[in-house]
């Protein structure tokens, strides 16, 4: 990829996180129930959009928050999991 081509991305990813640094984090924590959890849950979704190439999207708020509910979703199976666990024993 030219250098040139790399600044837009890297310049588009940061509006997208200026743009989504509160919504989505709000939007995973009433799904987890945690501030905390929520945050890396985020943190892991955008590694994802970036990785994927997915900022290519013109409209990237269906695949952010989609794939935001399906991480804090897959955290809260495994809270649900884990303390399935510890109540057999």
């Amino acid at each position: 990829m030219p250098e040139g081509d790399a600044n837009v991305d890297s310049e588009r990813m940061q509006v997208l996180l200026r743009r989504f640094e509160i919504p989505l984090p709000q939007f995973a924590t009433r799904i987890t129930g945690d501030w905390d959890r929520a945050r890396d849950v985020v943190q892991k979704t955008f590694v994802k959009f970036q990785n994927n190439g997915a900022f290519q999207n013109p409209e990237p708020a269906t695949w952010l928050f989609t794939v935001c509910r399906n991480g804090a979703l897959n955290v809260c199976r495994k809270d649900f999991l884990s303390w399935c666990g510890k109540q057999r024993r």
